[in-house]
């Protein structure tokens, strides 16, 4: 179901299950977004799960929300969002995310235009992103400062630090660096 509202405005919401004898997985979701403004959207999602393995295994419930806030100029782009995973959360039938998680972003991103016939703008994005992961109670991290160089209108020139960590199987590990393309 989908129920628009005008301005880039939405309500959605979905049902989707697989039955079978001693085992179930049923999915709700509700997502939708709100033009705030000329530049801004607020956007959200929710689902709910319900999973039964077996005859023997309790039904399992779980839940997802998401929150994301856009704004964007010809000056900057900002982008925030959050998004909690439940530990049960189960959808058999094809969506795939890591469980068990607490997520929140943050984009800044301003935009330079030089007065050159050669570089016609420059982008600089700092980015964060924090995960904590349930399981272990270990915090991971996404940082990056990103320079996009705009040369002629058709050629990107990028480079890239990346800060970051990633849990695996309750240990933390580095997994930043340089990149250039």
């Amino acid at each position: 179901y989908k129920r628009a509202f005008g301005k880039d405005s939405y309500l959605g919401g979905l049902y989707a299950g697989v039955e079978q004898t001693g085992y179930h997985n049923r999915l709700a979701v509700l997502d939708g977004q709100v033009r705030l403004s000329h530049s801004s959207i607020f956007e959200y999602d929710g689902m709910l799960s319900k999973t039964k393995a077996d005859t023997v295994s309790p039904e399992k419930t779980g839940r997802t929300v998401g929150l994301r806030y856009t704004y964007g100029t010809r000056e900057i782009d900002y982008d925030v969002s959050f998004r909690d995973i439940a530990d049960n959360f189960g959808a058999d039938m094809g969506y795939i995310a890591r469980t068990g998680i607490t997520q929140g972003t943050v984009l800044a991103r301003p935009k330079f235009f030089p007065a050159s016939e050669i570089l016609r703008r420059v982008d600089v994005e700092l980015f964060t992103g924090q995960t904590r992961d349930s399981y272990s109670g270990l915090w991971e991290t996404y940082n990056h400062i990103n320079i996009l160089n705009y040369l002629w209108g058709t050629i990107v020139i990028r480079g890239r630090y990346i800060y970051s960590t990633e849990i695996f199987r309750g240990e933390r590990f580095r997994t930043d660096g340089f990149e250039i393309v």
